[in-house]
């Protein structure tokens, strides 16, 4: 059995890339605040979502889905 080595590729940078967030998120809680870090991430991630969605092709989530959304980040 032989495995292609671009799926491959991307398998080990894919978990390269979590662990060193995972790392990194764990250092900088002795330095930065839980909300603060938490809200850092966020910034940071959901831009990156919106593209991908976009360069995809995805409708943006409906109306009803805000609310819920929202809500869901405050708690």
């Amino acid at each position: 059995m032989s495995i292609p080595l671009l799926p491959l590729l991307l398998v080990v940078a894919s978990s390269l890339g979590w662990a060193g967030l995972d790392l990194l998120r764990k250092l900088l809680v002795r330095e930065v605040s839980p909300m603060a870090l938490l809200f850092a991430q966020t910034l940071g991630t959901a831009p990156l979502f919106a593209v991908w969605m976009l360069a995809g092709g995805a409708d943006p989530p409906a109306a009803g889905y805000w609310t819920p959304a929202l809500v869901s980040v405050l708690l």
